[in-house]
């Protein structure tokens, strides 16, 4: 591990080249400390029963809390206290659009490049371990339903699309299309994290909404009328004629032929 690295991390996920590029570990590649990649669907099973390995203890990256024990922490504790009141309406606005989807809104201590991550709480199951959960047959969705609905929406202050979405909560937080670019936001961070999302046909009606807005295309744009084939249907017609005079003659010749 790299000199002053105080924790093991590690992220669980389906394959290694998804978890390289994963938004939970932004700012641990910045400090570059190490992180382990778990890709077998036992390891995150068995490390939840090491809490530490060599005086180390062991964290999970994709969780909330996440810790880095070093001096540039308290730092950026202090800047993430002025972020929070710098955005606490707009925190406000989040929470109450997204309901009962999320458990708490914070800012985000592990974030560089991206507007947003979702992470699980410390005691709920992380998207892996909740895809693992309903793989298994025969399984019982209400034994785990009570855990996968701690989720926690990290907020990056400083990027242009939080920014952006914070001035237009204020301005125009009660317009449709400012609450749907708020919830697609959150839907592709679910996605992005490995979560399911709830509703698959909103999030696609969203998100034709948006393609439309950037193409300029209206929402009561009229479809191309198809082209004409009439002539196209002759030839078939035709042809099939064709057809069944050959058949009318093999039928003939068998019948000589008898």
């Amino acid at each position: 591990m790299k000199e002053g690295q105080k924790h093991i991390y590690y992220i669980a996920g389906e394959n290694r080249k998804d978890l390289e590029s994963s938004p939970f570990l932004e700012k641990l590649k910045k400090r570059g400390y190490e992180v382990l990649f778990m890709t077998d669907p036992i390891d995150e099973y068995a490390v939840q029963h090491m809490d530490e390995f060599e005086d180390h203890k062991l964290m999970n990256a994709s969780k909330e809390d996440l810790k880095f024990g070093d001096k540039e922490e308290k730092k950026e504790k202090k800047r993430r206290e002025k972020a929070k009141e710098n955005l606490k309406d707009f925190i406000e606005w989040y929470k109450k659009l997204l309901g009962d989807k999320v458990e708490k809104i914070v800012i985000s201590n592990r974030l560089t490049t991206s507007p947003m991550a979702v992470v699980t709480g410390q005691y709920g199951y992380t998207a892996n371990m909740e895809r693992l959960m309903k793989a298994q047959a025969l399984n019982d969705p209400s034994r785990y339903s009570f855990m996968a609905s701690k989720k926690t929406i990290e907020l990056n202050p400083y990027h242009p699309i939080i920014t952006k979405l914070h001035e237009l909560s204020k301005d125009n937080g009660e317009e449709e299309t400012t609450k749907e670019m708020a919830t697609v936001l959150f839907e592709s961070a679910c996605i992005q994290a490995g979560f399911d999302i709830d509703d698959n046909t909103g999030f696609n009606n969203r998100m034709l909404k948006m393609v439309r807005s950037g193409l300029g295309v209206s929402d009561d744009a009229e479809m191309v009328a198809e082209p004409e084939v009439e002539e196209e249907e002759e030839e078939e017609k035709k042809d099939e004629k064709k057809d069944e005079k050959k058949d009318e003659k093999k039928e003939d010749e068998k019948k000589e032929e008898l």
